[in-house]
């Protein structure tokens, strides 16, 4: 919604293992876990990414609506991210839930779910998006770092880095046309 007033009409594209259309959870509309149902019922454009844990309900609200998913059974998916990015606006809100990876890259999140994404196939859908939209905002969110163990630390942090490097790179051809 800031994101939206600031910088006009604005699509998102979510790398997640959860769906994130709850109703509501725990008693509130504003729960992580329904965030992505109010974007889609303010009429915010979307493209989930990885997603492989969901309730009956979320799953009946994709098929009804018809909301573009690429399954986490789909993965790395590229051809497929590639059509549904192509359908987006220009301007997109990037969020990133550390969940999306594979737990055995990313242990360190709350819910790790197994069968999510690789990393150097996610780094090649980066790259395309950053390409191809104006990533406007982006948020990585949901590490749970444990302590002595820092390889998860480590992926979240080269995750923000390798974006902040696809932007830069998108600018710079940006600026040369």
């Amino acid at each position: 919604s800031a994101a939206r007033a600031g910088h006009g009409e604005l699509g998102v594209v979510q790398f997640d293992a959860h769906a994130d259309l709850r109703p509501d959870y725990e008693g509130t509309p504003w729960s992580h876990a329904s965030v992505m149902r109010r974007l889609h019922e303010d009429g915010v454009p979307a493209l989930a990414v990885g997603i492989r844990a969901l309730c009956d309900e979320e799953a009946a609200l994709i098929s009804t609506k018809q909301l573009p998913t690429i399954w986490g059974w789909e993965l790395p998916g590229r051809e497929r991210f590639l059509a549904a990015l192509e359908r987006l606006p220009p301007k997109i809100y990037l969020t990133f839930d550390v969940d999306f990876f594979d737990p055995s890259l990313m242990p360190a999140t709350g819910t790790p779910v197994p069968g999510g994404g690789l990393w150097y196939p996610t780094l090649d859908c980066l790259r395309e998006l950053f390409a191809r939209k104006t990533v406007m905002a982006m948020d990585v969110v949901e590490l749970a770092p444990q302590p002595g163990a820092h390889g998860a630390d480590f992926l979240a942090a080269s995750l923000v880095h390798k974006c902040l490097a696809f932007l830069q790179a998108a600018e710079a051809a940006a600026a040369t046309r």
